[in-house]
């Protein structure tokens, strides 16, 4: 029978829905996609579409939906008050194949005896694998209590290598064979394509809606259903052009999306919401002590899957040249899950909860450890020049000889920064949306966002943010002055954790880090090194000539001069750092010599001066220090 035959049989009995009851009409519809609610991680999708009910009761087919979409987060409205909604349906479509001709026929029948070998093929190469594995495990020849003399110890080391050569010739034929099978299969699918038929046809999902209405009209429905594999990382680009004026700060996001359907020119709005995490508050159980009882324990709330956290990984293992490796062993780190690859390499792996690197090895090639990145991974591994017969023979047991070094790995996709425009564009009309515990962006220009995993910029808001503008210094440390700008009442510009890219004074200065998590009444924005102002610091020599010895005590004194020099032409406040040692025993004695100015901080020994300096001036700061110890011990004192 035709494969043909079983898909369509299968198709019928997948899309079978229980009988209702017998409805009148039913009306095929199509809908676009108008606005949709991007999460954190997944995206609310919203459709309209009108329909022209003939009156009475009606079937509405919604056709053409994204085939992940979550069935339990259907929703439809009629936007209309006297139409009753009976009931809503979600089911799977797959397209109908049409009858095949004497031609099309043909190719079937041929793809058919081309699985049929490529079955046989992979059988065959089951058959080597399990045998190469009973090799592999008893490689110690020696036996676990007795030995093996030398004669026999140098047989089964020759048989060992020689079948495992056989093996690995035979392998070899196979995987030429399989790559045969493969494009004579691709050929005839060529084939079949030209004559306008799909060997698969991929499915999309339909929603059945019941209306009910006591005359013809015309009604609009909307549908709204949720998807994952999508979600939106917020940015930032922060600009300073002058310290008199407000920071220049543009939040945008990074949205991406995978749900089989793009999304063209519809209304976004990104939310700070995340529909997949914990809702509920967490209850305690009671606590009763008894002998060698445990306390009650708490698993970690769940969220629902989503991008961060797979179900499945699949992928691929290749040699650099690209020719698949049969047989390797992919492990999930920390655990005992695991599998080998298939003929053409390929490998399906069920993850569990935590997994977040494989384990990848061959023999012959070097073990790597892959991140899991994704739901689809091409794993490449380096041969390590290991020969089959590079066995040696140590006491009564064989080891391998790792022979070759390991070869460096390089990254073909490195990241290139991008030429930033002084001039940034326009702000995009934003409205915010504020509810109890989330905030909205939404975005009055449309967007397009393709179906293809990759991230599109969207202008979220600018702000003219008020800061507070500081120069710090810590001369003691590095004569380099840093400029921080200061954010008091953050919160009300609803910002999350996020990369920010640093401009000052129309130069970039590179990318931080914002931790709103982190921060409290303020927050406090580096803004990197000004070279506008110049701090030295250098010993003062006079107060190294006090001190001596005097009563069996040795005085020593040392003190040292700061010049700050301000040579823009802006005023600015400059905080300046520094230190005076304290005792650390009741013999030792530390006096401070300290201009009013400084501030001092006893319990640390922290000096600090906050200055006010003008356009083009200088000031000099001077402290010092005596300390007392006795004769007999040894005290560092700078």
């Amino acid at each position: 029978m035709r494969y043909r035959i079983l898909l369509s049989l299968l198709l019928l009995a997948t899309t079978c829905v229980p009988a209702q009851s017998v409805v009148p009409d039913t009306l095929a519809v199509s809908s676009s996609i108008d606005q949709v609610t991007v999460y954190l991680e997944g995206a609310q999708v919203q459709r309209t579409a009108t329909v022209a009910l003939p009156g009475g009761r009606t079937a509405v087919v919604l056709e053409g939906l994204s085939a992940v979409l979550d069935p339990a987060s259907v929703q439809v409205t009629p936007v209309a008050a006297d139409v009753l909604l009976l009931g809503v349906t979600h089911r799977l479509h797959y397209p109908e194949l049409p009858e095949e001709t004497a031609a099309e026929s043909s190719i079937y029948t041929q793809i058919e005896e081309v699985l049929a070998d490529r079955r046989r093929l992979e059988t065959e190469a089951a058959i080597l694998q399990e045998e190469e594995a009973v090799l592999r495990a008893n490689r110690d020849l020696t036996g676990s209590q007795t030995g093996v003399d030398a004669a026999d110890l140098e047989r089964g080391i020759a048989y060992h290598r020689e079948r495992i050569a056989v093996i690995k010739r035979t392998y070899l034929a196979i995987s030429d064979s399989l790559i045969a099978n493969q494009q004579r299969r691709e050929e005839l699918q060529g084939q079949l394509a030209e004559l306008g038929q799909s060997y698969q046809a991929p499915a999309t999902a339909e929603v059945v809606v019941l209306l009910e209405s006591d005359r013809a009209r015309e009604v609009r429905l909307q549908l709204t259903y949720l998807v994952d594999n999508a979600g939106w990382v917020p940015e930032y680009d922060v600009r300073v052009d002058d310290i008199s004026q407000p920071i220049d700060l543009r939040y945008h996001a990074r949205v991406f999306q995978q749900t089989r359907e793009d999304w063209t020119d519809v209304r976004l709005s990104l939310s700070t919401g995340d529909p997949t995490a914990a809702a509920e508050v967490p209850e305690l159980r009671t606590w009763r002590l008894r002998n060698g009882g445990l306390p009650p324990r708490y698993e970690e709330a769940k969220k629902k899957p989503g991008v961060k956290d797979l179900a499945r990984v699949s992928g691929k293992v290749v040699e650099v040249d690209g020719m698949p490796l049969i047989g390797a062993a992919v492990i999930v780190i920390g655990t005992a899950v695991g599998t080998v690859t298939d003929m053409d390499g390929n490998f399906s792996l069920e993850l569990p909860e935590g997994a977040e690197e494989l384990e990848v090895s061959y023999t012959g090639f070097n073990t790597k450890q892959v991140p899991i990145s994704g739901e689809k991974l091409t794993i490449v591994l380096d041969d390590n020049g290991l020969q089959l017969d590079e066995v040696v023979v140590v006491g009564y047991g064989t080891k391998n000889t790792l022979a070759g070094a390991v070869r460096g790995v390089t990254n073909r996709f490195k990241r290139q920064r991008s030429k930033q425009d002084n001039a940034p564009p326009p702000p995009v009309p934003t409205q915010v949306r504020r509810r109890a515990t989330t905030a909205s962006f939404d975005i009055e220009l449309p967007y397009t966002i393709p179906s293809d995993g990759q991230p599109r910029r969207v202008e979220i808001k600018q702000y003219a943010i008020p800061a507070e503008y500081r120069h710090f210094a810590v001369p003691k440390r590095s004569e380099v002055v840093y400029l921080s700008a200061i954010i008091r009442d953050w919160e009300q510009y609803d910002l999350l954790s996020g990369k920010l890219q640093l401009f000052f004074e129309g130069t970039y200065l590179g990318a931080s880090q914002l931790e709103v998590e982190q921060t409290a009444d303020s927050l406090q924005l580096s803004l990197g090194r000004d070279a506008g102002v110049v701090v030295t610091r250098r010993p003062n020599e006079n107060f190294r000539r006090r001190g001596g010895l005097f009563g069996g005590r040795r005085v020593v004194s040392r003190g040292y001069d700061i010049a700050v020099r301000n040579t823009k032409q802006q005023a600015i406040r400059l905080t300046v750092l520094d230190q005076v040692p304290i005792s650390g025993q009741g013999n030792i004695e530390v006096e401070a010599e300290l201009p009013p100015a400084a501030g001092l901080d006893e319990e640390s020994g922290l000096l600090t001066w906050q200055l006010d300096l003008p356009p083009n001036t200088e000031r000099e700061l001077s402290f010092g220090y005596v300390v007392r110890y006795p004769v007999n011990e040894q005290v560092y004192v700078e």
